[in-house]
């Protein structure tokens, strides 16, 4: 059972097809671009894969197993992006606020510049997500006129 980003992650992968690395769609190239163009903070965080490429580990599969997933050099890495989508909720609730480190001072130098960053970071994730959602509507409507206009139909 998947829940929430976890299900995310889970379908970005090809849900139950168990891809080792996410399949092929052209929104992704066009987030690319996007994220290259107005998201310097994003690509910092790794929305596009570095020079080697991504390796995830510990993905869900559809019996609660884990596989991994590699995202090649240069592609959308939708998993990270699931994570800053994430990391946006948490942001927007308690200020990035973060308890797990034991050192105090490089706690609180950290604490500052998330703070710091946190408008900015937060405003270009949901510039990605609103992109995202846009790019998909596109796609899919460019698809659905294909279609009816070999059927010879009309909406």
């Amino acid at each position: 059972f998947h829940i929430l980003y976890e299900n995310a992650k889970y379908w970005y992968c090809g849900g139950p097809k168990y891809l080792t690395r996410p399949a092929f769609h052209p929104v992704r190239t066009a987030l690319v671009q996007y994220a290259r163009q107005h998201t310097p903070l994003c690509i910092k965080a790794g929305v596009i894969a570095g020079p080697s490429g991504k390796h995830h580990s510990n993905v869900l599969t559809s019996h609660g197993e884990t596989r991994s997933v590699f995202v090649p050099e240069g592609e959308w890495d939708g998993l990270t992006f699931i994570d800053l989508c994430q990391q946006r909720l948490v942001m927007s609730t308690n200020g990035c606020d973060d308890d797990n480190d034991d050192d105090q001072h490089s706690k609180m130098e950290e604490k500052e510049e998330q703070q710091s960053l946190a408008p900015a970071f937060e405003k270009e994730i949901a510039s990605l997500q609103r992109a995202e959602l846009l790019l998909l509507v596109r796609s899919e409507l460019i698809d659905c006129l294909q279609i009816c206009r070999e059927k010879n139909e009309t909406l």
